[in-house]
């Protein structure tokens, strides 16, 4: 970022915004019905009025700034290209990041152009005028709203009727994985944004974006399950080793906190069978910084040093019933007994399915359990199950394996009998 200039009574601070040059990529609506009637998404204005699960708005700590982070935002809705005055001379540059948090609160706001400038000027005693750049305004940006509510109409209703916080958020990770594209050109650009790569309009309604812009729908489309969810800043190695921004959502299940990053899961579900797309779902935190490094708070001194973003609200995540790997998938604890694999194996054949995944304990030998599968454990295996006589198509004995070393997993593939 660079640095901000102060020239006389006018000020141009460059927007923070976390518009990521590129981002570290690897290979409220109602609860819903449970009596099958047509659910309704929130409208803004029932969204906007909601700040329990505001973390922006949570952490600001003065009624001053409290007031500005609300006129502001009434301002944002109205789309007006006229400038706003406010009765706010202290501390001007802290408006910037007020009016970030306000954004990333609210990912539906997605046309405050994060390539542009706010612009203030002020005479010193009694006034601030700000300019806000608006990507849109008038019909454009009323068309392209109702473009972004269809889009979360269309995602939402996805999710099964019913379903558990869990279970939404599943839904909501599928949704995005199988819909958006990575957007490399624009993770590759030296501007901070050639369109709506960084915003949740970009992911919904364009199909493309870059980490922030999965994080911002992640959390749009929560926000209207009813869900508790955040976004986070960091950094992280990319493909070629270069350590760069990277966002991600935390989100919060039974009261517990959990990270999720929905950019890797779209990676990894090119390149690992069945289970990419959940490898990095419901993780703690020392899982999540394994591979990614948190930037600090907002009033971190680290946070106010030049070219540092900063984060506003980070939970401690160290709950583990949720982590995705854990709660799917059967554990293999002995390497002498692969009865827990072959009723698995069982369940997931007579439902017909493609894939059964199972973990390795840590106490075994993860490449010796997988070579004895390999060697003569699944072709037995498959012959005992062939011949229980419960299926209605018989397994094939050359029924293929895959590894996943880093987190223990074994995943098989089903080949069945014509």
């Amino acid at each position: 970022m660079k640095k901000i200039n102060k020239l006389g009574i006018l000020l141009t601070v460059l927007l923070l915004f976390v518009s990521l040059c590129s981002c570290a990529a690897v290979d409220p609506v109602p609860d819903q019905a449970t009596d099958g009637t047509e659910q309704t998404a929130a409208t803004d204005a029932e969204s906007a009025d909601d700040t329990a699960t505001a973390y922006g708005y949570q952490s600001l700590k003065t009624d001053a700034e409290r007031a500005f982070y609300e006129t502001f935002g009434d301002f944002v809705r109205r789309g007006e290209a006229e400038p706003l005055r406010v009765d706010y001379t202290d501390d001007v540059e802290r408006l910037t990041r007020i009016s970030e948090m306000y954004c990333y609160d609210h990912p539906e706001v997605f046309w405050v152009d994060s390539t542009e400038s706010i612009r203030y000027v002020t005479d010193g005693a009694s006034y601030l005028e700000i300019t806000v750049p608006f990507s849109l305004t008038g019909a454009a940006l009323e068309s392209a709203q109702g473009e972004l509510e269809t889009a979360v109409k269309t995602a939402v209703a996805t999710v099964p009727v019913g379903a558990s916080d869990f279970e939404k958020e599943c839904a909501i990770n599928d949704y995005l994985v199988d819909h958006v594209t990575y957007n490399e050109a624009a993770a590759a650009s030296p501007q901070f944004a050639v369109g709506n790569e960084h915003n949740a309009y970009g992911a919904l309604v364009e199909g493309s974006c870059v980490c922030d812009g999965y994080a911002c729908a992640y959390k749009l489309l929560s926000d209207r399950l009813g869900m508790d969810s955040c976004i986070i800043f960091g950094s992280a190695v990319n493909r070629s080793g270069s350590n760069e921004f990277h966002a991600w959502n935390c989100v919060k299940l039974e009261g517990e906190w959990y990270h999720l990053d929905v950019t890797w899961n779209a990676a990894s579900d090119q390149t690992v069978p069945a289970v990419g797309r959940y490898l990095n779902l419901n993780m703690t935190t020392q899982q999540a910084t394994q591979e990614r490094t948190i930037l600090p708070l907002d009033g971190d001194p680290a946070a106010q040093e030049e070219n540092v973003l900063y984060n506003y609200f980070v939970p401690d995540c160290t709950a583990t019933k949720y982590n995705y790997i854990r709660y799917k998938y059967d554990l293999l604890s002995s390497d002498e007994d692969f009865s827990v694999v072959e009723n698995g194996l069982t369940d997931a054949a007579q439902r017909d399915e493609e894939y059964y995944c199972f973990r390795v304990d840590n106490g075994l030998d993860y490449d010796g359990v997988y070579q004895s599968l390999i060697s003569y454990e699944m072709a037995s295996m498959v012959e005992r199950i062939n011949a229980g006589g419960t299926l209605e198509r018989p397994l094939r004995a050359s029924t293929y394996l895959y590894s996943e070393p880093t987190n223990r997993l074994i995943m098989i593939q089903l080949a069945y009998e014509d």
